[in-house]
């Protein structure tokens, strides 16, 4: 019961949620908001378990877009190559 009534003067879940996501995103929090979040995230076991998982998807979604950048640029890399080949090619 105890831990109730901390948890909803602290922050409720809802909120707690939405300011994982901001804090995941970039956005800058005061630190008012960054304390009461930690606050939370202290007592709440299920919020923290989310924000594990937020951290997590976040690296790993990082992780794919930096390989499919770099699969991109080795792509036009070959095709710059194979295109000066055909132009030395038609001298």
């Amino acid at each position: 019961m105890f831990r109730k009534i901390i948890h909803w003067l602290i922050m409720p879940c809802s909120k707690a949620t939405q300011e994982i996501e901001k804090q995941e995103g970039g956005y800058k929090m005061s630190l008012f908001q960054r304390l009461r979040l930690q606050a939370h995230l202290a007592i709440c076991k299920w919020c923290s378990a989310y924000r594990k998982k937020v951290v997590y998807l976040d690296k790993k979604l990082s992780t794919i877009i930096r390989k499919e950048q770099n699969t991109l640029l080795k792509e036009i890399d070959i095709q710059n190559f194979k295109d000066n080949i055909k132009e030395k090619i038609k001298k």
